[in-house]
């Protein structure tokens, strides 16, 4: 089944998926049945569903098409929840920024495309305690894996919400990049959208394009197709409104190019509809940075993005641990991440000060 997965994504990369579901339509009701629970896994059975309904349904087995349009019906109410929440959220705090979710669905035109897990928003770290406060008021509790780590994760009976303080969330690599030193609250970093009928402040598109890039690497370890897919569909989008010199100078002073280079590497590598004057002057930047790329992506292929891989590993080792004092830097942040874990299993985390503001 995961060839019929395989083929079923590069139509979708390819924007060629009515071939795959006229044979889809010839399998039988349990092929059929298979192939959509394995869609699910990876996130990718609503985006299937639109297909469905956009080719006219198919021949495709009424029961499982049934259920499908429940999940989508469910995700749609969930996603009316989330923006009720967020107007709430907003009338009282301006200076948050959204990530991810509802502003994927606004910027990359897609709409309800799949199942969302948790708001997540930028906090500036003065407005934390009482954002807590305020969380507390509507019914949200600390989630039972919180990590305090530039993040504070909290739960309601319906909705799951990410407090971010820092836009990288990964132990020992903030002390390499400069990322989380941006303030992106200012102008320059920030812009507004509207979304039906709601302003949603969010990052400019140069930083989330940013923001997409190193989520793949970093969280997904380059094996999440539908992150990947968005990234495809933002450069499509908006690659031409992209500062492209404000981008590349930013990501070197910040330490992060060669790992946005791998990702724009990786994209056009299976992808080669991908490029364009953005991710040509990505990787023209550093010809040296191009050619371990090219050693470490040798080969690569769709049928990676579904597989475990170490290209992470490869990554941290070849293009970020390059010079001593990075490595050292990288080793004291994993033991300061270790350390305040510990801490936190004895109820002493970083947030401890907002835990006892908030009681």
């Amino acid at each position: 089944m995961k060839a019929e997965i395989t083929k079923y994504y590069s139509g979708l990369m390819y924007n060629e998926l009515d071939q795959f579901l006229v044979q889809l339509s010839d399998a039988s009701p349990e092929e059929q049945s298979l192939f959509t629970q394995q869609l699910k896994k990876y996130n990718l059975h609503l985006l299937f569903y639109k297909a469905l309904m956009a080719g006219g349904g198919m021949a495709i087995d009424r029961k499982i098409v049934e259920q499908l349009e429940t999940d989508y019906r469910n995700e749609v109410l969930h996603n009316e929840i989330h923006i009720s929440f967020l107007k709430k959220l907003l009338q009282n705090y301006s200076d948050i920024l959204i990530l991810k979710g509802i502003i994927n669905q606004s910027v990359l035109g897609l709409g309800v495309y799949k199942k969302s897990v948790d708001i997540d928003v930028i906090v500036p770290p003065s407005l934390l305690p009482e954002l807590i406060r305020f969380l507390h008021t509507q019914g949200f509790k600390k989630r039972k894996r919180y990590f305090a780590y530039g993040q504070a994760a909290f739960e309601s009976p319906l909705i799951n919400l990410d407090l971010h303080t820092i836009l990288i969330v990964k132990a020992g690599l903030d002390n390499i990049f400069k990322l989380n030193k941006v303030k992106f609250h200012a102008p320059s970093a920030r812009q507004v959208i509207l979304y039906r009928g709601l302003a949603l402040p969010c990052l400019s598109l140069d930083f989330q394009f940013m923001h997409l890039c190193l989520h793949f690497i970093l969280h997904h370890h380059f094996a999440d197709p539908l992150l990947l897919y968005e990234i495809m569909v933002f450069i499509n989008k908006h690659a031409n409104k992209i500062d492209i010199e404000f981008l590349i100078n930013f990501c070197e002073q910040a330490q992060i190019l060669p790992l946005i280079a791998a990702v724009v590497f990786y994209i056009t590598q299976i992808m080669p509809s991908c490029k364009c004057s953005l991710t040509d002057h990505i990787l023209d930047y550093d010809i040296k940075c191009k050619r371990k790329l090219e050693r470490i992506f040798s080969g690569a292929t769709i049928n990676d993005l579904f597989i475990a891989n170490t290209y992470k590993k490869k990554l941290i080792r070849d293009l970020v641990l390059n010079t001593t004092d990075n490595r050292i830097s990288y080793l004291s942040g994993l033991l300061r991440f270790n350390y305040n874990t510990i801490n936190w299993f004895v109820g002493n985390t970083l947030f401890a000060k907002e835990k006892i503001l908030a009681q």
